[in-house]
């Protein structure tokens, strides 16, 4: 695991602000008057002494003056735990709920996950879906029950396809040589282009694009980064999300609904191909997040 130190912390982050989650772990104490900073109310938060009501002993005998000792208490200090929570990004508040969904991610070794594999697992964890690791020869039978199959650009492409390709399950794939295999593109008609280069929005239709607009640009990865975008001209109904800017055939994210064409066969399930690889997740920018976690809400949240 070359950089997992380093971008654990990263995904983590960004998953946990674009997921808006709740209340950080701690929780709320019992009786507790003090906020933790930032967070919810931490432990550990309790009245100080005295309290804020009248001391011990009530009132004085028949009925007088109340007793002495009945002061304002200190109150409750500040307790510890309460860890800052971002705020969620605008328009994350009618995102699909994941947790308790089920992801199937085939992966290159099931002995010795990449990288990408192993972020995309602690992603799918922040969302509270449970993920199954498989091989690209499954079997098939893997995937009942599965809300979402998820094929990293690690696994053989040729097997993937065989095993999993016609399953009715919502499947995701990473790379154009998924693309080939699947029947979604030609073999033709596919390139690289670096990471830097922007992308535009095509069809904003439907919920794979987010929030974007059709015809907004964006940069998906970081600048520090260096990689590339896979690309394919998809076949068929491909519902086509973001292209390389100034060649909207170059797809870099597309989709297919549940019975529309490829092309080459018919979508039995909803159908995604990121132009990526699994181990870019690590250099997203907060748009090319949120195009992944477009893509999660599309297939494993229907």
């Amino acid at each position: 695991m070359r950089r997992h130190g380093r971008t654990q912390a990263f995904v983590i982050a960004l998953a946990t602000a674009l997921l808006g989650c709740g209340p950080s772990g701690g929780g709320a104490a019992s009786g507790g008057r003090g906020g933790g900073a930032g967070g919810s109310t931490a432990s550990g938060g309790a009245p100080g002494s005295g309290g804020a009501g009248t001391a011990a002993g009530g009132t004085a005998a028949g009925g007088a003056s109340p007793a002495t000792g009945g002061s304002t208490g200190r109150g409750g200090a500040t307790g510890s735990g309460g860890s800052a929570i971002p705020p969620p990004p605008p328009g994350d508040a009618g995102r699909v709920s994941l947790n308790g969904r089920k992801a199937l991610l085939i992966v290159g070794s099931t002995s010795s996950l990449d990288d990408g594999e192993l972020l995309l697992q602690q992603v799918l964890d922040e969302h509270g879906m449970t993920v199954t690791v498989a091989g690209a020869a499954g079997p098939a039978a893997m995937a009942t029950g599965q809300n979402v199959v998820i094929a990293s650009d690690q696994a053989d492409a040729a097997t993937v396809a065989a095993t999993f390709g016609s399953v009715s399950v919502p499947l995701i794939a990473f790379g154009n040589s998924h693309f080939v295999s699947l029947g979604w593109i030609a073999k033709n008609a596919k390139g690289t282009v670096d990471s830097s280069t922007a992308l535009t929005i095509g069809d904003a239709g439907t919920p794979l694009a987010s929030d974007f607009k059709a015809g907004q640009s964006l940069t998906a990865v970081l600048a520090s980064a260096s990689g590339s975008f896979y690309w394919g001209t998809p076949g068929g109904a491909a519902i086509q999300v973001a292209a390389v800017t100034g060649a909207p055939a170059e797809a870099v994210v597309f989709g297919y609904e549940t019975g529309a064409s490829t092309g080459a066969a018919t979508a039995p399930a909803r159908r995604v191909g990121l132009g990526f690889k699994i181990n870019m997740i690590q250099d997203l920018t907060v748009d090319g997040f949120k195009l992944l976690e477009a893509a999660l809400d599309w297939t494993a949240g229907m």
